[in-house]
């Protein structure tokens, strides 16, 4: 019987520390907290501002949508078109997967 109650105090006990350690613990997200500062809205006002950026960006958002329609109609269309249209399709599809990677990484240096 002592040990019983022994067993339920220590489960007792360890349950309620996770609560009552937690109340003087702050947990700072350092990527939100430099993001929202000043300098870094001003620098992505700025690039935005600027023309290369927002036409590779323009540009990369075309290329994904219609990346996204290939596939789309790929899948529907899938048993009714040649072995020549699929190979044709997919080869689009990586086609402009390789074309956003390399606006990707133009955008990133910027």
């Amino acid at each position: 019987m002592k040990n019983m109650f022994r067993l339920n105090l220590l489960a007792v006990l360890l349950l309620c520390m996770p609560t009552f350690a937690a109340e003087g613990i702050a947990v700072i997200d350092m990527r939100t907290a430099v993001l929202s500062t000043q300098a870094a809205n001003n620098a992505f006002k700025a690039l935005e501002e600027d023309a290369d950026y927002s036409a590779n960006l323009e540009k990369a958002q075309s290329l994904q949508a219609e990346r996204q329609t290939i596939a789309e109609k790929l899948q529907k269309e899938l048993e009714t078109l040649s072995q020549e249209d699929i190979a044709k399709m997919q080869k689009d599809i990586q086609a402009k997967g390789k074309d956003i990677e390399f606006l990707a990484g133009k955008i990133q240096q910027a």
